[in-house]
């Protein structure tokens, strides 16, 4: 796969418990932490990806997990 740095606040490389987690795949950086603590480390971006916790909703609501698509509209 690719190379793994653990970064500590400031953009510094710890050993053992980092802030967040960076693998490096070719040209490419995966960050793997909380966006809050990891923005700050990026330099200027134009996208940055994210994948919301399972289950949240529309306008932060729990998601159903009922299958009838009747029973998951709002009212």
């Amino acid at each position: 796969m690719g190379q793994t740095v653990k970064v500590g606040a400031g953009g510094t490389e710890k050993k053992g418990n980092g802030v967040a987690e960076k693998v490096v795949i070719g040209d490419a950086e995966l960050w793997h932490g909380d966006c809050r603590e990891v923005l700050p480390l990026l330099p200027h971006v134009a996208l940055v990806l994210t994948d919301p916790p399972y289950g949240i909703g529309i306008d932060g609501q729990k998601q159903s997990t009922n299958r009838n698509p009747k029973h998951n509209r709002k009212a």
